[in-house]
């Protein structure tokens, strides 16, 4: 299965779950095929698709397990390239990332991801598929710090082209391919406008979003915090 299905996957399988970070909501009908009992266009039953969302902080899910963790422990990580040879360690880095609950902690995760799998804009290999832990990651629980680095480092992999150890193995369209992927998760990066990473969301739509009349659309609509 290719980075662009697996985030896909992800994706449909956890949108009527996910409830966005940083508030809550009350009564919301988030899937269905009728009508919710008591609200506007009938008063039937309603069938067994809906999930009626109570008080729910927001960035809590119904899920047992994250959904990045599960796509870090499924990648072969020692099959992908890095900066010194150091592709055994970005998965202790992406689950440092995302445990992160201060800025410090944050930091110190992804200073161990950004000079390893993408340096100064050069892309490795292994930043192929850690596009696609950080678009999981996105789905998941994150605090707000960890959060802010996640998006700042897809930023940095759709910003980059390959390097050039990576162009000599015939890998030069790997900037390509990573914007590709981070593609499949574009509506999670448009829900970041919204929040106090709007100018990262902005950057990485600039590269990924083909259609910039969307795009304006959406800057000219939502605010950031």
């Amino acid at each position: 299965m290719s980075v662009r299905s697996c985030v896909l996957s992800c994706v449909l399988c956890c949108v009527v779950r996910y409830v966005p970070p940083d508030r809550a909501v009350t009564g919301v009908a988030i899937a269905g095929r009728g009508a919710a009992p008591g609200r506007r266009g009938g008063g039937a039953a309603a069938p067994s698709t809906w999930w009626l969302v109570g008080r729910v902080p927001m960035g809590r899910y119904p899920v047992s397990k994250s959904l990045a963790e599960i796509e870090v422990s499924r990648i072969a990580w020692e099959e992908f390239r890095t900066l010194g040879d150091r592709s055994e360690g970005v998965p202790g880095a992406l689950r440092r990332l995302f445990a992160a609950r201060t800025e410090d902690e944050a930091a110190s995760a992804y200073w161990e991801l950004e000079n390893v799998v993408v340096v100064q804009g050069q892309l490795y290999a292994a930043a192929l598929p850690t596009v696609s832990v950080l678009l999981a990651a996105l789905l998941d629980d994150l605090s707000a710090d960890a959060r802010d680095l996640v998006l700042e480092l897809i930023h940095q992999i759709v910003a980059g082209e390959a390097a050039e150890d990576e162009v000599a193995r015939g890998n030069g369209d790997l900037g390509d391919r990573c914007r590709e992927a981070a593609r499949a998760g574009l509506w999670l990066v448009y829900r970041e406008l919204g929040t106090r990473r709007r100018e990262t969301a902005e950057a990485v739509l600039e590269r990924i979003e083909a259609d910039g009349a969307r795009r304006a659309a959406f800057l000219a609509g939502l605010r950031g915090k």
